[in-house]
């Protein structure tokens, strides 16, 4: 699958695209854990050789609702080394929902990710597993 084709999909799945760098970073986002504020957790689904389907709800809590989530792909546990990010809108039309496409990632690796809301509130820490090199 081309570039072209996962952003195509990431449109058809009402997701956002978070496609990997080259180079990692450390993370740069303001992050405490709220998990509270993310009641149905997080998830993953949908593995393919370089990409993977993140999903979270951030509904509105104490009458405030979130705009936006931010969502950070590591590859380790500490997200000293970020490998890809984006933002993805919430609103009420999704029922709070956000889905994060991560594509241009590494075959059979294992990920840790995490959504963060614009104040900061972080979701807990997940990991994930792209699939195997076809073949």
């Amino acid at each position: 699958m081309n570039r072209r084709e996962f952003i195509e999909l990431s449109a058809a799945l009402g997701a956002t695209l978070a496609w990997a760098r080259s180079s990692a970073r450390e993370s740069q986002l303001q992050w405490s854990e709220r998990r509270e504020l993310y009641p149905q957790g997080i998830a993953s689904g949908d593995p393919h050789p370089d990409s993977v389907l993140l999903w979270t709800r951030r509904p509105p809590a104490a009458g405030a609702a979130a705009k936006e989530l931010r969502v950070e792909v590591a590859r380790d546990q500490e997200f000293q080394h970020v490998v890809a990010s984006s933002k993805a809108s919430l609103s009420e039309e999704s029922d709070w929902t956000c889905r994060i496409l991560a594509a241009g990632l590494d075959p059979g690796t294992v990920y840790w990710y995490r959504f963060t809301d614009d104040q900061g509130h972080g979701s807990r820490v997940g990991r994930t597993r792209t699939a195997p090199r076809e073949n």
